[in-house]
């Protein structure tokens, strides 16, 4: 928040919201209240649809979601027909960003969402708008990441490429999850 200029109004409060496998009715009057007021509602990834359902109610506010991956219940590219379907019904007049033409296919294709509607945000860094000279013999690059440690993010492919590249100044990876461990247990001096 320290990063946020002080003219802009900020108004950062827990909401406590139930899990459930259904839509649950407090958890849409709680995320209706929550919006109450606000001129642009910003969604992320499935678990944030209730709150898209939320804002089908007069009056409603404009609406971007951003989807940016699946879980390992939907990797591989399995998609779970209840999902699809919501995602088909609450998502109908959003603007959805995906980071990759793939994603930005599932959504017009299988979702069934408007292409006009799907925009994609390539990731990545302009890597020419940080160029300069620099001697990688004499001080090697090191490579960073940060993400979740979860199987269908891959980091162990990660590993083994750095590992096997030669000259390289080392690799850090932040972040937590079920694959800390058995990262961890194949790091190696510079991992």
């Amino acid at each position: 928040l320290g990063l946020i200029k002080a003219q802009h109004r900020i108004d950062a409060r827990p909401l406590r919201i139930a899990k459930s496998r259904t839509i649950n009715l407090r958890n849409l009057q709680a995320l209706r209240r929550a919006i109450a007021g606000a001129d642009l509602l910003c969604t992320y990834n499935w678990g944030s649809l209730e709150a898209a359902i939320a804002n089908k109610l007069p009056p409603r506010i404009p609406h971007v979601h951003y989807e940016d991956g699946f879980g390992p219940d939907e990797s591989g590219g399995r998609q779970l027909p209840r999902r699809v379907a919501m995602r088909r019904l609450v998502l109908a007049r959003t603007i959805v960003a995906t980071p990759s033409a793939t994603l930005q296919a599932v959504a017009v294709n299988s979702w069934r969402l408007r292409k006009d509607r799907v925009i994609q945000l390539p990731l990545g860094v302009d890597t020419a708008s940080f160029a300069f000279d620099r001697d990688y013999a004499r001080t090697p690059p090191a490579i960073g990441s940060v993400g979740s440690l979860r199987p269908e993010k891959n980091y162990a492919r990660l590993i083994r490429i750095v590992a096997g590249l030669k000259g390289a100044g080392g690799l850090e990876i932040f972040g937590d999850g079920p694959e800390r461990a058995s990262l961890q247990a194949m790091a190696h001096d510079g991992v």
